[in-house]
């Protein structure tokens, strides 16, 4: 529940920006204007409180490690698929490059008050120094729709240069800043990150509920690169324009099957299936631009 009824959570931030693009959709199509404005009043509720949120509830924010462990209970796709991936084994890496794999990155606990429920990247891969990528995984359709998965994705992206611009601001020594940097300062420090959406590509035709919506292809072009527009602007606003570059996709794995997990054998065939003779991490670096 939230605290504070002024300051809204980054559920009901999130929410509001999809009821009110819906909502547009329905009325009379979305047009590039219309996706811009409600994205900006995003960024704006966002970034409304004071970028002074101590004591952080979060106490591993940005950690980019890989997080392996997984319950014999949980048959969720998008877990069982992110466990599985940080649970392959390393590949031998080219000579020169220092290429990392992470899973279930904090990037939001603390920023804001509760409400937000689980905030966190879901897969991380940084092929090089200074460089990250940053994927929301959607693995079962009906679950959600493409358009809240972008403006979940925003919201993170959002909550990642809070992070950044409060461990630029406090003074060295300062306890909180100490924390947030404690864990992962290459990512802190990234030079290049592209968030994106990673779903097969039927999850892109998923029809939104209740509103019997389905997005077409054009419209999602506009969303992602909408999207790309806002973080960039937002970068360059607190960062100046060439520390931080941001970018944003929308990409599709070549996963066909409808079928999901439901017992710990049918997990361990479900992975086995999906991922053929190559490995999970080959599905997503393989996965390409919807459009």
């Amino acid at each position: 529940m939230n605290a504070n009824p002024l300051q809204p959570s980054l559920l009901e931030c999130r929410n509001a920006t999809v009821a009110q693009l819906l909502n547009k959709r329905r009325e009379d199509g979305l047009t590039k204007n219309q996706i811009e404005t409600a994205f900006q009043e995003l960024a704006k509720r966002i970034f409304k409180p004071k970028l002074d949120p101590k004591p952080l509830r979060g106490r591993r924010l940005l950690r980019f490690n890989r997080m392996i462990h997984l319950s014999d209970r949980n048959f969720a796709p998008e877990t069982v698929f992110e466990k599985f991936l940080a649970n392959e084994p390393e590949a031998t890496p080219k000579s020169g490059q220092t290429v990392k794999w992470a899973n279930q990155i904090p990037i939001w606990s603390g920023i804001r008050g509760p409400g937000g429920g689980r905030a966190s990247i879901d897969i991380g891969y940084s092929p090089e120094g200074g460089k990250f990528w940053l994927y929301e995984l959607k693995i079962k359709p009906k679950t959600d729709h493409p358009l809240y998965a972008i403006v979940e994705l925003i919201t993170y992206a959002l909550g990642y240069l809070i992070i950044r611009k409060l461990a630029e601001r406090w003074s060295d020594g300062d306890p909180v800043k100490t924390r947030i940097r404690s864990h992962d300062e290459d990512l802190l420090n990234a030079s290049t990150i592209l968030f994106a959406v990673l779903a097969p590509d039927q999850y892109y035709d998923t029809i939104v509920p209740k509103h019997r919506i389905k997005l077409c292809r054009s419209e999602l072009k506009t969303l992602g690169a909408c999207a790309e527009e806002l973080l960039t602007s937002e970068a360059k606003k607190r960062f100046g324009p060439d520390c931080l570059r941001l970018h944003f996709s929308l990409l599709a794995m070549s996963i066909k099957r409808d079928t999901f997990p439901k017992d710990l054998k049918s997990r361990e065939l479900w992975i086995k299936e999906i991922k053929g003779n190559g490995t999970l991490r080959d599905l997503v670096l393989q996965a390409k631009p919807i459009f």
